[in-house]
């Protein structure tokens, strides 16, 4: 996993082989984003089609809660929501179900779209705070 911060408050999540960033690296990039103090929306995207993330290890995920559970409040206040982009429209309707789980661990919204130019608008939207359809 990669997070490019270049496009602030847009900052884009990728999930590629070639371009890992260290775990240590992922929360000193999250860290970072929410010291700015300003709101931000996070666009997930894969870079290359068969990319896949491994699994976290139990200790990884144990420090990803501990983490999420120890910035909360300004996940909560800061993050506007998260938009993954899926193209296929069958995986995007199996992606719903895990994004309400997400949605609750993380503390804001997990929105889909179809491509990078939605991914945009409904960005756009979020830091407008304008209403944005599931």
């Amino acid at each position: 996993m990669f997070i490019e911060s270049s496009d602030f408050p847009v900052v884009w999540m990728h999930h590629a082989k070639d371009d890992d960033q260290s775990e240590g690296a992922i929360f000193t990039a999250f860290d970072a984003l929410l010291d700015r103090a300003k709101p931000v929306v996070i666009i997930g995207s894969k870079r290359s089609e068969d990319a896949q993330r491994e699994k976290d290890s139990p200790a990884e995920r144990k420090r990803l809660m501990l983490w999420i559970k120890q910035n909360k409040k300004r996940l909560r206040t800061l993050v506007r929501g998260m938009v993954q982009i899926e193209p296929s429209a069958t995986k995007r309707m199996a992606l719903k179900g895990f994004l309400v789980m997400a949605e609750k661990i993380w503390g804001y919204p997990m929105l889909l779209a179809a491509s990078k130019e939605e991914a945009l608008t409904v960005a756009s939207r979020l830091l407008a705070e304008q209403p944005v359809a599931p």
